[in-house]
């Protein structure tokens, strides 16, 4: 992918993020339920486009939502599998130098 491609998709990320804070869950929960299959580099690139929504899961718990002992739990599993996957392994490759 393009770096100039990258940097857009990105920016997409995150103002969708910032405008839709109440699909946090549900965007990282995706990404995290796949990030197994991924090759080194989609995990790097997913990374940086998951990266502006992870803030947003203490405003998701923030709107008030009818349920927040179902939400903290949410948001407390997609930590634990960040976490996992810290774990499981050591260090993901950077494949170029985007910021």
């Amino acid at each position: 992918m393009p770096p100039h491609n990258l940097d857009s998709l990105v920016g997409l990320s995150l103002q969708m993020s910032q405008k839709s804070p109440h699909l946090s869950l549900d965007i990282i929960g995706a990404f995290l339920e796949r990030f197994k299959e991924y090759t080194d580099r989609e995990r790097e690139y997913g990374l940086m486009y998951i990266q502006p929504w992870i803030p947003q899961l203490e405003v998701h718990l923030r709107l008030g939502s009818d349920d927040y002992n179902e939400i903290s739990k949410e948001v407390k599993a997609v930590l634990h599998m960040f976490i996992h996957y810290t774990y499981e392994k050591s260090q993901v490759e950077p494949t170029s130098n985007i910021h």
